[in-house]
């Protein structure tokens, strides 16, 4: 009888034993030889999971529009932003950031049309005739950041001889920056330099109508009077929200420190009835002969810049977290801790801020582990 040859299946090239060290060693499972010096192991749930992969991987994919062409409605989705009422949509938008703000615009069509509908991002003075026209012009948008770094004479109305500010709505503004060469030489001889009468009116009145639960950066001129004490650090109080306070110096030479209105005191005073965690200080520019002294102990980030031959002393400053020694002409961190305020400044930091972490931007408890 003629014995009929079965046909052999073709299978993988499996092995079950493995030679190590000259010696046969069997595998707790299969393994397959792909190549001359490649081994999969576990060849069996490898090929399982594989396949298991693939039936999902290989399911057509739902027909869903696209985020820019679809148009969200409460009988789409009943958890859509777009569902809300617009007045929560605009008691959401209050708390909101300005790039979240913008970030919010670019999801669908509906959001865009209501928050163009009623603010307007970033405004910077001078702009456009044009702009400027449309934002006083009933229904006034509302501006959510506002920039100027030019002296006011130049924002005047040549028409009316007005400055622009008070057309505009700014009662929902988040972010305020108000700089430039606002300033007028003091009588005396000394390098001090005093704020227009114009710069601190239009500021305070600014800051009386701009809401307090929206405004979360503030950026202004300082001057070493009592002004900033009397009037403008009291106007800040009402901020629960200001999270950052850039204040802007140009003189040269401290007063004396047994006069009321010196520096230190005028930035101990701004710094304290704020509620902001962040504190910039810009062109402070001090004599090797004088100090600043700062004193604030919520305060988690300071970046100060005091010129090459400023000195600090920081007292109560247990929260600070983060510290940067800035430089006026390039404003990024390049003096050495050790170095500045002749030595004294980081033992000043042993003592009044044992909780710092970061001196330009470098980590001291991941230094310390090195």
């Amino acid at each position: 009888m003629s014995q009929r040859k079965r046909k052999r299946k073709p299978h993988p090239n499996y092995v079950n034993w493995m030679r190590e060290s000259k010696r046969l060693k069997r595998l707790s499972e299969p393994a397959e030889v792909i190549d001359e010096d490649i081994m999969m192991y576990d060849v069996i749930n490898v090929t399982t999971v594989i396949q298991e992969r693939a039936c999902i991987d290989h399911q057509p994919l739902p027909n869903i529009p696209s985020a820019t062409t679809m148009s969200l409605s409460p009988s789409q989705s009943d958890k859509s932003l777009c569902s809300l009422p617009a007045e929560i949509l605009y008691y959401l938008i209050d708390y909101l950031d300005v790039p979240d703000v913008l970030s919010l615009s670019e999801v669908n069509s509906t959001l865009k049309m209501l928050v163009d509908r009623e603010y307007y991002g970033h405004l910077m003075l001078p702009c456009k005739a044009g702009l400027l026209n449309t934002l006083t012009t009933p229904p006034r948008l509302k501006v959510l950041r506002l920039t100027t770094n030019r002296c006011f004479r130049l924002l005047l109305n040549p028409k009316t001889g007005r400055l622009p500010f008070n057309e505009l709505n700014l009662t929902h503004l988040k972010e305020l920056s108000l700089s430039g060469a606002n300033y007028k030489q003091g009588v005396s001889h000394s390098f001090d330099y005093i704020l227009k009468d114009e710069y601190i009116s239009t500021l305070l009145e600014i800051l009386q109508v701009v809401s307090a639960d929206t405004l979360t950066r503030l950026e202004f001129n300082t001057e070493n009077t009592t002004r900033m004490v009397t009037h403008v650090a009291p106007a800040l109080r009402k901020f629960r929200r200001l999270q950052c306070l850039t204040l802007h110096g140009r003189s040269p030479d401290a007063p004396d420190m047994s006069q009321p209105q010196n520096g230190s005191l005028v930035l101990t005073m701004l710094a304290n009835n704020s509620y902001a965690t962040q504190l910039e200080l810009k062109k402070y520019l001090l004599k090797e002969s004088n100090v600043l002294t700062l004193s604030c102990h919520w305060i988690r980030v300071l970046r100060v810049d005091l010129g090459k031959t400023g000195n600090m002393n920081l007292v109560d400053m247990r929260c600070l977290e983060e510290l940067v020694l800035l430089s006026a002409d390039f404003m990024t961190g390049c003096y050495c801790p050790r170095h500045h305020s002749h030595g004294s400044l980081v033992r000043n930091l042993a003592e009044a801020s044992p909780n710092l972490r970061y001196c330009n931007y470098v980590d001291l408890k991941r230094l310390e582990m090195m």
